[in-house]
């Protein structure tokens, strides 16, 4: 049964992310066509160079997400200790169907 679960579990997840990839590959599409578009109408003394920036675009993606890998990275850590300190049923044990047939 647990493999059942396992089985639809991942099948879950591969199925939103597909989702989710498609929806962001439909989103670049998008602003691809719509900042070509804007690009035309918006003067150059508008626009903010990439030198004048507090900091480059991908060192904030970089720096963002970073830390938010090491958020998950803790949370893993922290479920998996608590597990470690939980006292669960033992995986080998026997289904209560296969204990009373042993009876």
């Amino acid at each position: 049964m647990s493999t059942d679960l396992v089985e639809i579990t991942k099948t879950l997840q591969d199925q939103y992310l597909g989702a989710l990839t498609a929806a962001q590959d439909t989103f670049l599409e998008t602003y691809a066509k719509v900042t070509a578009t804007a690009d035309k109408y918006v003067p150059a003394e508008l626009r903010t160079p990439v030198k004048d920036l507090p900091i480059e675009p991908k060192a904030a993606i970089d720096l963002g997400f970073g830390f938010v890998s090491q958020i998950l990275d803790a949370q893993r850590s922290f479920a998996e200790r608590i597990l470690a300190t939980t006292p669960l049923v033992a995986p080998s044990a026997a289904t209560p169907k296969a204990a009373a047939s042993s009876k």
